[in-house]
């Protein structure tokens, strides 16, 4: 019950704090509202600071726990759409890599980690 009045009421405060006057793309703190899983160096909750985003990566499902990004109308770009999927290197050490042939018929289509209108001014 808690976390279906909270994830609301924090999206709702972040789309209210997009000013159309913040025009001018900065490195704000994509945890400034916490770390919601306390991640760190576990494997299973592993903290993965990207330019743009952050990310809880979980080693044994292969995908992300979560992912935080600051909202503003300061990301949205008009670059065009970009085929450029790549396997992501800054995970440790004897980690797997995702590559685009492990989509290749299984149903599933590549994801993306965060909203798509935010990468295209990166």
């Amino acid at each position: 019950m808690f976390k279906r009045v909270l994830i609301p009421v924090l999206l709702s405060i972040a789309v209210i704090s997009c000013e159309k006057d913040s025009i001018i793309p900065g490195r704000d703190n994509n945890l400034a509202m916490g770390n919601p899983s306390d991640a760190g160096k576990n494997e299973n909750n592993y903290l993965m600071n990207k330019a743009a985003y952050t990310l809880s990566y979980n080693r044994p499902r292969g995908t992300a726990n979560w992912v935080a990004w600051h909202l503003s109308m300061a990301w949205k770009g008009d670059v065009a759409r970009a085929e450029n999927f790549r396997s992501d290197d800054s995970l440790p050490e004897g980690w797997y890599k995702v590559k685009t042939s492990d989509y290749v018929g299984s149903g599933f289509d590549r994801g993306h980690l965060f909203h798509r209108l935010t990468e295209t001014v990166l």
